[in-house]
């Protein structure tokens, strides 16, 4: 049976000096605080997915609350629970891009395959039309409407 620990205090953290090697302080159900040798405090969950110990980051402290790191925690425990590894989603969530950064990505990937003419049309293309009517649209939110509507300007 795992050893229940005694959630941290505010104190407790601001308190906790550096030492001759990395070292833990646990909050309970899976998180800790872990001091580096270099003074840096970083927030981290372990947890067991697919049968497979996993940690992963919370924060940086101070910029990142004991209170907030525990709601990350209790997120990424509800994620845990209904069976998707909370790593990969907090990954996804992180990699949001606006349509603008997407298709100036694809642009930039795909450019030395276009002969100069196309490059100038999609160019036109993307800074004419794409930018200004949805380029600030974050790419996950976009939708079938949204791309017809786009079509029909």
């Amino acid at each position: 049976m795992p050893k229940i620990a005694k959630p941290l205090t505010d104190t407790q953290i601001k308190n906790a000096k550096t030492k001759n090697k990395n070292y833990k302080l646990f909050d309970g159900g899976g998180m800790f605080l872990l001091i580096k040798i270099s003074g840096k405090k970083y927030w981290r969950l372990n947890y067991t997915y697919n049968g497979k110990q996993q940690t992963m980051s919370l924060g940086i402290y101070p910029q990142t609350s004991l209170q907030e790191a525990r709601i990350k925690r209790d997120e990424y425990k509800k994620i845990l629970s209904l069976g998707d590894n909370p790593s990969i989603q907090k990954k996804r969530s992180t990699d949001i891009k606006t349509v603008k950064q997407a298709v100036i990505e694809w642009y930039e990937l795909n450019k030395e395959r276009f002969s100069d003419s196309y490059k100038k049309n999609i160019s036109i293309f993307i800074n004419r039309r794409i930018i200004p009517s949805i380029g600030e649209m974050p790419i996950t939110k976009v939708i079938a409407a949204d791309v017809i509507a786009f079509g029909k300007k």
